[in-house]
């Protein structure tokens, strides 16, 4: 009888253990963290600029550093896989560059305008409004506390705003600073080749802050003309390096 008990006992306490219900496939891929068809956030980012052209060495020209803001649109491309996306927005793009050069400028001596010849400085600042286009892959799906994620693409920019602040400092007399008028030798349209990557983190939901570093490779040239005001600025493009900060809802 008592052997009969200790039986049924088990018996019922296997009917319990049975009776609690299994996760189905479907209800653990519901508990996965899925990525939004859609992300859409701000981005600001700093950036070191530099001149390259065939004629520039490293001594005529110098890093500058500058900025970036903008908005930014990640669009999940399913036919592909669910961390691809097409990554677009725009973003208002500032750049500069320091070339050093030798010309002379025209100095009044005794009542007499004379050429001097010196050392030139060109401080170049120019605006864009930028329109990139790159697809973004992030890596993980699944309860994830950070995600990879890598760009590669394409940016076009449109001319805003361009000047130049000129010193020439000849030998025997003091620097003279002047305005140099650069805005009729400026393309109007440049366009870069862009790859980077990054590490995002979600901070509640979907919302997400991501650190990335991209680098921009121009491929075309800065001026539109053979004979610029500066002449060190013939066939150079611009390139940057940038490091920043967007934050994605």
């Amino acid at each position: 009888m008592l052997a009969g008990l200790a039986t049924a006992r088990a018996q019922s306490e296997i009917n319990v253990y049975d009776s609690k219900p299994k996760e189905t496939g479907e209800e653990a891929d519901d508990k996965k963290v899925k990525l939004p068809p859609v992300k859409m956030g701000f981005t600001f980012a700093t950036h070191v600029d530099y001149l390259s052209s065939e004629t520039l060495t490293n001594d005529m020209t110098k890093n500058r550093v500058s900025g970036a803001w903008g908005f930014v649109t990640n669009l999940q491309l399913k036919a592909l896989a669910p961390n691809y996306y097409l990554s677009t927005g725009f973003n208002i793009n500032s750049l500069s560059a320091r070339v050093l050069g030798n010309a002379s400028e025209n100095y009044l001596v005794d009542k007499d305008t004379v050429a001097v010849v010196g050392d030139h400085e060109h401080l170049l600042r120019l605006k864009y409004f930028d329109l990139p286009l790159m697809l973004h892959l992030e890596t993980g799906t699944a309860n994830r506390r950070f995600a990879l994620f890598g760009d590669i693409g394409f940016n076009v920019g449109y001319l805003l705003k361009s000047r130049a602040l000129t010193t020439h400092t000849p030998a025997d007399l003091s620097p003279d600073e002047f305005a140099t008028e650069v805005r009729d030798d400026m393309r109007k349209v440049r366009a870069d080749f862009v790859v980077g990557g990054g590490i995002g983190l979600p901070i509640d939901g979907q919302s997400m802050i991501c650190v990335n570093i991209r680098y921009n490779y121009g491929l075309t040239c800065i001026t539109n003309t053979d004979k610029p005001a500066i002449p060190e600025l013939k066939l150079s493009s611009l390139n940057y390096l940038s490091f920043g900060l967007a934050v994605l809802f």
